[in-house]
């Protein structure tokens, strides 16, 4: 049995799946690792200043992705796209050439993935101009932690909560829909299984019943596949040669996917955390730190917190975060 062929490489030997497709349950609990993918070749538009896949898959505006751990992520991204449209590109040119049914099925689950990465690409975004207004609300939460009055107080939480639990919100759809696509990949595995067994019985001869009424097919009597049963199970074993190299993508999570997992929990983190000061105030926001669930302590680790998601995610460094901002914070900090 020969291994998976790279990504890169589409005349891959034929034989069968390292997969057990038959005996997967679909529907079953999904596990993944924190396995990344290593490399890929990117290129830049010089004009519009984006970062394009070979595939054509996913396109990206660097301008607003300005910290390393975003960038980098990013290209991990391509990476994934790129691989995973390597490997329907093969899948889909075998199907075609067997199984129409199968082939649509294919189609479908491309159009998954095109709209993954896409919203993807949308939250990886979001998180950067999500935390660059975070950190202008910072002055007025520092303000009020220095212990003073301030009108904009209670706005300005409700409005950063609800921009973080829409965040969250988005990232952990594009989660869901994650998890759904590698569900739909080993679907698709099974049912082209399921269609390749049925090749393989289909040159079997009728059964014969024996002196014991058990019905069996005779080793001996056993018809050979025909050219045209042979070259369709030849194309059906690279097909799930290739889904399998694309379920073991997906099932070992890279870098970028890792990233946008760990946003999703500090969102939620801040969301909980906001959703407290504005508890049991009906629809008047706080408008003093008197009236915050938890009173001045809740409220500057709230700030720290946010500083800390500000210096990953603005393009700022936590470390610079003070020098960028306005003299009345500073002196909240002193």
């Amino acid at each position: 049995m020969h291994p998976p062929a790279p990504s890169g490489a589409m005349n891959a030997s034929v034989g069968l799946s390292p997969r057990d497709w038959g005996s997967v349950r679909h529907g079953g609990s999904v596990v993944v690792s924190s396995t990344g993918i290593n490399s890929v070749v990117i290129t830049r538009h010089a004009a519009g200043g984006s970062m394009v896949s070979s595939s054509s898959c996913s396109s990206y505006p660097t301008g607003a992705l300005q910290t390393s751990e975003l960038l980098d992520s990013t290209r991990d991204l391509i990476v994934f796209s790129d691989a995973i449209t390597r490997h329907f590109h093969v899948v889909k040119s075998c199907l075609a050439q067997n199984d129409q049914d199968l082939r649509t099925g294919a189609d479908v689950i491309h159009v998954l993935v095109v709209g993954l990465v896409c919203a993807a690409q949308v939250v990886a975004s979001k998180l950067s101009s999500t935390a660059c207004r975070a950190l202008d609300k910072l002055p007025t939460l520092l303000w009020a932690v220095r212990g003073h009055e301030s009108a904009d107080l209670g706005p300005c939480i409700l409005e950063l909560h609800e921009s973080l639990a829409s965040l969250r919100k988005e990232a952990q759809g594009v989660r869901a829909d994650y998890i759904d696509l590698l569900k739909q990949v080993q679907y698709l595995g099974h049912c082209t299984q399921v269609t390749m067994d049925l090749v393989i019985i289909s040159s079997l001869p009728e059964p014969a019943q024996d002196e014991n009424g058990i019905l069996e097919c005779q080793v001996g009597n056993c018809s050979q596949l025909t050219e045209a049963q042979t070259e369709s199970k030849k194309y059906l074993e690279l097909t799930l040669i290739h889904l399998d190299s694309m379920c073991q993508i997906l099932e070992e999570c890279s870098d970028f996917w890792l990233m946008l997992h760990n946003a999703e929990l500090k969102l939620r983190k801040l969301e909980k955390e906001s959703k407290a000061f504005c508890e049991d105030h009906g629809n008047e926001p706080p408008l003093s730190i008197h009236r915050l669930s938890g009173g001045k302590a809740a409220l500057q680790s709230f700030c720290e917190h946010v500083r800390s998601f500000c210096g990953v995610y603005s393009g700022i460094p936590t470390a610079s975060l003070k020098s960028q901002l306005p003299p009345v914070a500073l002196n909240c900090q002193r």
